[in-house]
C-alpha cells in the first residue's frame, strides 16, 4: 500500500515537472516571439525615421544637387516658358496689348499705364514675364512714354533695324518671347549713357518691389538699392 501511494506521488511529481516546464518554455517562446515584435516594430520605426530624415534632407538640398540650370528655373520661372505657354497667355492679352506685343502696334502717348510711374520695382515682359528693365533705370522722358536708360542686362532684349517708316529706327523685341517692346534712340541722358529706350506700357507688366520676391524676381532686389 506505501509502495502504491510513493509510485503515485512520484507520477504526480512527474507530471507537474512536465507541466511546469512546458508552461516555462511557452512562456520563454512568448517572450521570444514579444522579443522580436519590439526589435521589428523598432526596426519599421528606425527605417521610417530613416526615410523622413533622408525625405526632408533631399528637400534641404535639393537645389545643391540640381544642375544650375534646373535651379535657376526656380528662382526664374521664365526661363521654363514654351511656346505652348506663350500661346494660352496669347488669349488672354487684351487688344491692344497683343496689337503691341504681336503686331509691333505702338499705344498713345501720355494716356497709358507707366508713363508716370516711378515706383520702385521690375518691368518685365507682359506675355513670358521675363525680367527686362528696373525702376532706377526709368526717366521721364517727356515722350508720353515709358524710357529706359538701358535695360536690366545687356542679352535681355534684342535690338532689330526698323524699316517700317522713312527714318530707320532700332526696334526692341524681348529675348524670349520675342515680344515687340518699343523703340531705342540715341537721344537719351547723355550722363547715363545717351540711349532712350522708349517702352510701350502694353508690352510690360510691373511687379512692385514688395512683390518680386514672391514671383521670382527676388536676385534683382539689391539691384534697387
Amino acid at each position: 500500500m506505501k509502495t502504491k501511494t510513493i509510485i503515485i506521488a512520484v507520477g504526480a511529481i512527474v507530471l507537474l515537472a512536465s507541466v511546469g516546464g512546458f508552461i516555462l518554455k511557452n512562456k520563454q517562446n512568448n517572450y521570444v516571439q514579444e522579443d522580436s515584435k519590439v526589435v521589428a516594430n523598432n526596426h519599421v520605426k528606425n527605417e521610417e525615421m530613416a526615410v523622413a530624415s533622408t525625405t526632408m534632407s533631399d528637400k534641404s538640398v535639393v537645389q545643391e544637387k540640381m544642375p544650375v540650370k534646373e535651379v535657376a528655373k526656380i528662382t526664374s520661372p521664365w526661363l521654363s516658358f514654351t511656346s505652348e505657354m506663350k500661346e494660352m497667355k496669347l488669349k488672354t492679352l487684351t487688344s491692344t496689348q497683343y496689337k503691341v506685343t504681336q503686331e509691333g502696334a505702338t499705344e498713345n502717348p501720355h494716356t497709358n499705364l507707366y508713363d508716370q510711374n516711378f515706383e520702385k520695382g521690375i518691368y518685365v515682359d507682359i506675355v513670358s514675364g521675363e525680367p527686362l528693365y528696373l525702376s532706377t533705370d526709368k526717366f521721364d522722358s517727356g515722350t508720353g512714354w515709358p524710357s529706359f536708360v538701358k535695360p536690366i542686362s545687356s542679352n535681355a532684349v534684342t535690338l532689330k533695324t526698323d524699316n517700317y517708316l522713312v527714318v530707320k529706327r532700332t526696334e526692341v523685341l524681348s529675348k524670349i518671347a520675342g515680344s515687340h517692346l518699343g523703340h531705342m534712340f540715341d537721344d537719351g541722358p547723355v550722363e547715363r549713357g545717351g540711349k532712350r529706350y522708349c517702352m510701350n506700357s502694353a508690352a510690360l507688366r510691373f511687379v512692385p518691389i514688395s512683390k518680386m520676391e514672391a514671383e521670382g524676381y527676388g536676385q534683382f532686389i539689391s539691384k534697387l538699392n
